[in-house]
């Protein structure tokens, strides 16, 4: 018998609370960080240098604005109203850390780490001659 632990990770997805931000009173712009984007790049179009500038203060110490890098996850939340106020911006560091970025009277930032979920997976086959081509047949995933 062949018996498979496979470790996932809960998606970025628009629930009611991601990255401990209750989301659904906020109105969210996620991407991807491009090849050579800074984080003024990533924000430039919603904020104004000033507040780049003390993000990069508060952040010292915390979290390094270097390395963010092609490929890191980004989400940037707002409020509803028709001011469209900056509540939030996120950067994912890898799969499991994050960096959460709260707007207010001052900047705090936080880092976070998200939740692991375990799957037990069981399969039962004779390996015939590859074990990747057995596992194919019995639509068992590698992640």
């Amino acid at each position: 018998m062949l018996s498979l632990k496979i470790l996932k990770y809960p998606k970025n997805t628009n629930s009611k609370k991601s990255y401990g931000i209750v989301a659904d009173t906020l109105q969210r712009v996620s991407g991807k960080v491009k090849t050579g984007h800074t984080l003024t790049d990533l924000l430039i179009p919603y904020v104004n240098y000033s507040l780049i500038h003390k993000m990069s203060k508060a952040v010292r110490g915390i979290f390094n604005l270097r390395s963010i890098k092609e490929g890191n996850t980004y989400s940037i939340y707002f409020s509803k109203d028709s001011v469209n106020t900056l509540k939030y911006f996120v950067i994912d560091e890898d799969m499991i850390n994050y960096v959460v970025f709260k707007f207010g009277d001052t900047i705090t930032v936080k880092k976070g780490k998200k939740e692991k979920h375990y799957e037990l997976k069981v399969a039962e086959s004779i390996i015939i001659n590859f074990l990747y081509e057995t596992l194919d047949k019995k639509i068992l995933v590698w992640i």
